[in-house]
Formats: structure tokens, sequence, C-alpha cells
């Protein structure tokens, strides 16, 4: 994986998270990315720090969640967000053979990996600082990605909640420019949605929740990338008009041809 090295080797309630047990004979792997912040934490913390540092939620369900934890209590010393994901049971751990048996990379895996794409091809700042999973005989039990925040909202929210016409035209013409690079450097995302992208104050755009974005051959990226603006564009329909889909499309041609 590029730009990461590798170390040697909840607060939730019991109605949302079932006890995560440490399977016997279990095997732990924490990637770090090379970022100073991440030097001092990968000295100094084990899997069970990372993955339960207490944590504000922002979503949880029955096997994962997401949350930020803040930058005094963080091992990194800045505002951060994890995500953890854990299979309880059997079913859990086998319902998905390539995304948790060691026939593939687990999703925190692919998505650090995505982000560190993202980020060396000039798109985003870099976000990601570590992941970890722990295994037994190969097969996922729980992990976590831990990544750093971005003074940004969502997009769909912004999308929902903006009245000003102006400020509207100006995100999503910056919105049209990101897709527009993104499709240029030869990314195929496959989750390419409203609520997937993050927009800051100066309208600057990051991706995140990125396990599938990825340079593809060049003979697989006309297909995947005309899907990736019809999920995008059909996503915007219930919450922009058409004039305003215009200016993204403008943006994203003149991008694409930059």
């Amino acid at each position: 994986m590029s730009n990461l090295c590798q170390p040697s080797d909840y607060d939730a309630t019991a109605a949302l998270a079932p006890r995560i047990v440490r399977p016997r004979r279990s095997r732990e792997r924490i990637v770090f990315t090379t970022s100073e912040e991440s030097a001092a934490a990968s000295r100094a913390s084990t899997f069970d720090e990372l993955a339960d540092a207490p944590v504000a939620f922002i979503k949880r369900h029955r096997t994962g969640d997401v949350g930020r934890i803040e930058a005094p209590r963080s091992p990194f010393g800045l505002a951060t967000i994890r995500k953890r994901y854990w299979y309880p049971t059997a079913r859990d751990r086998w319902r998905g053979l390539l995304r948790t048996t060691w026939l593939a990379p687990s999703r925190v895996e692919r998505e650090a990996e995505s982000l560190e794409q993202l980020a060396s091809a000039g798109l985003q700042p870099r976000l990601f600082l570590a992941f970890g999973e722990r295994r037994a005989l190969g097969v996922l039990h729980d992990s976590f990605l831990i990544t750093r925040e971005l003074d940004a909202r969502p997009l769909d929210e912004v999308m929902r909640l903006e009245r000003d016409a102006a400020s509207r035209a100006a995100t999503l013409r910056s919105l049209g420019t990101f897709v527009g690079r993104l499709h240029a450097r030869g990314f195929v995302d496959r989750d390419l949605h409203l609520r997937n992208l993050l927009v800051g104050r100066d309208l600057a755009i990051a991706k995140v929740d990125s396990p599938f974005a990825a340079i593809v051959p060049r003979w697989r990226r006309a297909a995947g990338q005309r899907r990736d603006l019809a999920d995008l564009v059909g996503g915007m329909a219930g919450s922009t008009t058409p004039d305003e889909r215009d200016e993204f499309e403008s943006a994203y041609r003149h991008a694409l041809a930059e």
C-alpha cells in the first residue's frame, strides 16, 4: 500500500452493540500512514486502545458505528473520525466471503487504499491515519478505520439547507470540477453520492466512505464513469434544479478536458 508503513505486530450500549468478544488465537494488525501524527500513535497505541477510543457517535448499527474523537482524547493529537465494523456471529463473518476472509482485503483496508490514492492524485487532503483488523484463522472479527476530521459538511445536507442561489451554484461548480478531475485521472468510484462527499468553507470537495474508488484500466473507465455520473446526477434530482445541474455538468466537462 502506497505511503503506508506497518509496525510490528466501545463505548456503546448493549441494545445497539453486542459484547465484542476477542476470539481465541486471534491475530491483530494495525497499519498507520507515514505522518508525524501517526508516528507517535504507532508507538503508543494497541488495537483495543484505538478501536475502543471514546467517541461521540454520528451513526450506529448492529455491526458498526461511526464516531468523532475529540483532539484531547485522540492518540493522534487531532480531531479524528473512527469507523468500526465488527462481525459478532458466524453468519456475519461468512456472509461476505470477499469482505471478511483471507480471499480479499477487508473494507477498512480497501477504504484506506482508496483514500491514499485520492490524496496521492492531488484530489483531496490526506485523510487516512490508521486501520486495524482482528482475525481468527484468517476470518475477520473486528476492524476499524481512523481518518482526519475535516472542517466540512456533507454535501447532501448543504444542498438541502442552503437557500442562496449563488452559493448553491458555486458549490455545484466545485463539485463538477472535483468529479471531472477524478475521472480525468482514471478513477471510477462506484459509490458517488452526495452523502459521501464533504464540502468545506472554501468549497473544496473531499470524498469519504470510499471503499471502491480506484484507478481502473482504460478499457473499463467509460462504463464505470457513466455509472458514477448517473448515480450522482440521479441523487441530485430531488435537491437541485435543472439549471443547477447544468452548472455541475458544465464544470465537469471543463475539468475532464483539462
